[in-house]
């Protein structure tokens, strides 16, 4: 049976799919910070890997808008739960 894109999203989010990204790139949370600290220079104005989250998301909704694509959707699955990573590890740090 084939995985679903929820299936395939959390392979790559938590289990290092995608021959193993974290290993690659770092963690989500660390990629995400830093990919913030660089668009915050070249925007000139304070970016959170939370913004980036949802940079991804749109990115990947308009990609989907123009012709489908598995990928785009998994990609957003996996971009909205990093994002709730985030948010969450954020909540946990104001307490």
């Amino acid at each position: 049976m084939k995985d679903t894109i929820l299936d395939q999203a959390k392979d790559i989010v938590y289990k290092g799919g995608e021959e193993n990204a974290e290993r690659q790139y770092g963690t989500p949370a660390e990629s995400f910070q830093r990919i913030a600290t660089i668009a915050s220079i070249l925007c000139n104005k304070e970016l959170t890997a939370e913004d980036i989250a949802k940079v991804q998301m749109s990115q990947k909704l308009v990609r989907e808008s123009y012709a489908h694509k598995e990928d785009n959707l998994v990609d957003l699955c996996g971009y909205t739960a990093i994002l709730n990573d985030l948010h969450n590890s954020n909540a946990d740090t104001k307490h």
